[in-house]
């Protein structure tokens, strides 16, 4: 399939970690994709552009504050896209880099990504984000470009009912995956740092009252005067 990408060129960082992430789809040879850094040097922009969205099955806009204020990416590219979305013949793929004011513009009419709609720059690690994109654009992808009858991630599993409506989850995604590692991570950084913190200010403590260690030997301090 073809994928138009529309940015502003203030996230050209993000464009770049999209290629990146994009690389194993285009591996596989389900996806080719197409950018404004393909024109050369004396080529007619309008008429690339154009051409490029007639012949594109997806449009992925990225979307930030910069995206939203550029009057080429929303009220030429967007617009465009909007009309061959309307003939049924395109996509539309709206992914929140930034944070930014998209849910009251027309791209709140179409399931954004990555997860929730959480923008990218907000999420511990940006290549977790960018998983998630890519994930959804393969199975998007796989399902023909169609966006109904997705399938689904796995169920979670339950056990079996004991009077509690206990539920317990058997199966993780690689992105639950990699989110759980991160917050576990966070989580012994945070209480080593407070481990850390008691064990100064017993230190404190000890040099306030004069006393000094020696090997196994509690030994206190007498100030002559």
């Amino acid at each position: 399939m073809n994928a138009f990408i529309s940015y502003s060129h203030n996230d050209a960082e993000m464009l770049t970690l999209l290629h990146t992430h994009l690389a194993q789809l285009q591996r596989d040879g389900l996806v080719s994709t197409w950018t404004d850094r393909e024109i050369l040097a004396g080529g007619n922009l309008n008429d690339s552009i154009s051409r490029s969205l007639n012949n594109s099955n997806i449009f992925i806009a990225l979307l930030s504050p910069s995206y939203i204020a550029s009057t080429y990416c929303y009220e030429k590219e967007f617009v465009r896209a909007i009309q061959r979305q309307e003939e049924g013949k395109l996509v539309i793929v709206p992914t929140i880099v930034e944070p930014c004011d998209w849910l009251n513009t027309p791209f709140s009419q179409f399931k954004a990504l990555p997860k929730d709609g959480k923008a990218i720059t907000t999420w511990e690690n940006k290549n977790t984000a960018f998983v998630d994109v890519i994930q959804n654009l393969r199975k998007l992808i796989e399902n023909g470009g169609l966006t109904d009858d997705i399938p689904s991630q796995p169920e979670h599993s339950e056990i079996p009912k004991t009077g509690r409506n206990y539920r317990v989850q058997k199966d993780f995604d690689s992105i639950q995956k990699m989110e759980f590692i991160e917050q576990s991570f966070k989580e012994i950084k945070e209480h080593i740092n407070r481990y850390l913190q008691e064990i100064n200010e017993l230190e404190n403590i000890r040099r306030c009252l004069g006393i000094a260690r020696n090997g196994d030997r509690t030994i206190f301090a007498v100030t002559k005067h």
